[in-house]
């Protein structure tokens, strides 16, 4: 599913939607058993701010209509400057605002 897609080889279905609108992201959704999240926005933190919150909130609520598992790729920004291996226990740091919650 993207805004704008392309044959995907292996992919059952190509679906078009805006995952900032609710009902477009919901009927995307709709029938899925598992849900990849791999949204990508431009570069601009203002944009981010202001458009990430419903991506993620529209997603939840739609896997929870279809009782799909959602599968969230995540960046490292929360971790700030680490020294060594990151692992499930590094802390967050927030050293950054992209790093911060909003």
């Amino acid at each position: 599913m993207s805004r704008h897609p392309h044959p995907v080889h292996g992919a059952t279905e190509v679906l078009s939607a805006d995952l900032s609108d609710k009902e477009q992201t919901i009927r995307a959704v709709a029938g899925s058993a598992i849900v990849y999240l791999l949204v990508g926005l431009k570069y601009d933190h203002k944009l981010w701010a202001e458009h990430w919150p419903k991506v993620m909130a529209n997603a939840i609520e739609a896997c929870k209509r279809a009782s799909a598992k959602l599968i969230f790729f995540d960046n490292v920004y929360m971790y700030g400057k680490v020294s060594g291996a990151m692992t499930e226990e590094t802390p967050f740091i927030h050293a950054a605002r992209r790093g911060r919650s909003a």
